[in-house]
């Protein structure tokens, strides 16, 4: 313990004190809290600091310093900024439903996002800011996994308008290059970047069942965040230096990984799909599973879309192997299959054979053979059931029921997992804990991504836009239309950089405003109506859907 006094600007003595505790973790990284102190007889006030040996050797009285500070301006004056930024961050979008439940669910997840992911700092990990403490691991060591956590705790806050907490997992993983530069080279002895599956703060792998924890395509799902925050925002200078530069290094390290087989296909050397068969030898499938053969279609479609954007030729290399990917394997029920030789057969929670569907989207809706697939992968996931999944496992359903404008199936999704597989506090349980018969995990290990992709679904009940097509109130359950409260968002963002709001009544009128941050060409959609319109940068536009007729005014 440290104390400091001071006279105040009335005379009088004030002290201060400090205390502090610090933890080895190894002989290279500790950390610590420095806390600091004073009251008086009507208050107490106490501020902390976190700091770590990165902080250099004079981390104890840079914190004594900077608490001292904060301790003399007062709480008062913390409130005041800490109000402020909260009243800014709400502003950025907002929703009106017709069920309470729903409503309070997604203000508070986007309340969980900003409490743990901010600019600047460390990105969320499986459990965020709120790992107990009761002197074991907490679930699943408490890392990073990025066969599908990480990517599902960053894809609602492109929707949400939340850009500048959301960059907290970009800049991580731009920072975490070199790490991934040298996992490549390393592991898989090959050149590019390319992250482990189960990794570190610093990027480094922990382990755990191979097949998962070192598949090298969980770095193409990766590269889907710096794609997303491009197309959502339509910033070419992100494209070129980030998003461009990204997708292009990962490329190397796959490349260095494929070899033709038989019929002169390109394939990985080992294939498997996330959770497949568990940790079992059958776990390693026939190249290329389907998972593995998405996000190898994904990424070199997205290189070829990149180059074309920025007025590069794309490597010949890129579309050579792209026209030596397999098709998607299709079983005798039209459903996507797990890899050439085996499809789906029992209830899992992980629906790795549906990635192309979304959250990928290399499958559209509005054609009429990707449709058939769509709808033949979601029946089947009906038939075999819910019996091994866990609680994202149903909000992945209710993306897929969204994707089919299937507002009774997304929302009753939706509701399941909010009712029995989140504490009151909100947090995902993975588990049905109360024991309600949706499946046979009965667990309440606490993960956060189910939470951020929730969100995201209703998001996608209310909104989806993909290139240049926006579609208003998509996949809403009828009894929203039927009642006289709204339905409504306000300043969502939508793809291309176009900032909408839309409110509905009686599910046939319907008004849109539209923001345009970038010049662009938009098809807008309601109720099976379209209207063609062409924005320019900082124009706002007003379209209102009456019935079954249009009409629009700039405003």
């Amino acid at each position: 313990m440290r104390t400091v006094s001071e006279m105040t600007e009335n005379g009088s003595l004030r002290k201060f004190q400090f205390f502090w505790f610090t933890q080895k973790v190894d002989a290279a990284f500790s950390y610590g809290i420095v806390v600091g102190k004073t009251e008086d007889r009507e208050s107490t006030e106490v501020f902390y600091r976190i700091v770590t040996s990165e902080d250099g050797d004079d981390w104890l009285q840079d914190a004594i310093d900077a608490l001292r500070s904060e301790l003399g301006d007062g709480y008062e004056k913390c409130r005041i900024a800490h109000r402020a930024w909260w009243t800014a961050y709400w502003k950025k979008s907002r929703i009106r439903v017709p069920d309470p439940m729903f409503e309070k669910q997604w203000y508070l997840t986007n309340y969980l996002f900003a409490s743990c992911s901010r600019k600047g700092e460390y990105p969320m990990p499986l459990q965020g800011v709120w790992t107990a403490d009761d002197g074991k691991l907490p679930p699943w060591k408490g890392d990073y996994h990025n066969d599908l956590n990480t990517q599902l705790s960053y894809t609602h806050f492109y929707k949400a308008n939340h850009l500048e907490e959301g960059e907290s997992f970009l800049d991580f993983l731009w920072a975490q290059k070199d790490a991934a530069k040298q996992f490549a080279e390393k592991f898989y002895q090959t050149k590019g970047i390319c992250l482990p599956g189960v990794m570190t703060i610093d990027g480094k792998p922990l382990g755990g069942w191979p097949m998962y924890s070192l598949s090298p395509t969980h770095q193409i799902w990766l590269c889907q965040s710096f794609d997303l925050y491009y197309r959502y925002t339509g910033d070419r200078t992100f494209l070129r230096e980030r998003a461009w530069i990204y997708f292009q290094e990962t490329e190397q390290c796959i490349r260095g990984l494929l070899q033709k087989n038989e019929v002169g296909d390109y394939v990985l050397p080992v294939s498997s799909s996330p959770e497949i068969h568990d940790d079992e030898a059958e776990a390693w499938l026939t190249p290329n599973s389907h998972y593995d053969l998405a996000l190898l279609r994904y990424l070199y479609q997205t290189l070829i879309r990149f180059a074309g954007e920025l007025g590069e030729c794309p490597k010949k290399e890129w579309e050579e192997i792209l026209s030596h990917l397999s098709e998607f394997s299709v079983n005798e029920r039209g459903v996507l299959m797990l890899s050439p030789d085996e499809s789906l057969e029992e209830s899992h929670r992980h629906l790795s054979n549906a990635l192309a569907i979304c959250p990928l989207h290399l499958y559209q809706y509005e054609q009429e053979d990707d449709r058939k697939i769509i709808d033949a992968v979601v029946e089947d996931y009906e038939r075999l059931g819910s019996g091994m999944w866990v609680g994202f496992s149903f909000v992945w359903m209710a993306h897929l029921y969204a994707v089919q404008g299937n507002g009774e199936g997304a929302y009753e999704q939706l509701r399941i997992f909010w009712e029995s597989f989140c504490s009151p506090n909100g947090f995902h349980l993975n588990g049905d804990y109360k024991r309600r018969g949706y499946t046979t995990f009965h667990y309440r290990p606490f993960t956060l991504e189910a939470n951020m992709y929730a969100a995201d679904g209703l998001q996608e009940m209310l909104l989806q836009t993909r290139k240049g097509r926006i579609d208003l109130f998509p996949a809403v359950p009828e009894n929203w239309k039927e009642k006289e409260e709204e339905t409504a968002f306000e300043h969502f963002r939508g793809e291309g950089g176009i900032l909408v709001s839309a409110r509905m009544k009686g599910g046939k009128d319907c008004q849109a405003r539209l923001e345009a941050e970038q010049e662009q060409e938009v098809s807008l959609w309601f109720n099976g109506k379209e209207r063609k319109l062409f924005l320019k940068a900082g124009e706002i536009r007003i379209v209102d859907f009456v019935a079954d007729d249009l009409s629009a005014e700039n405003q």
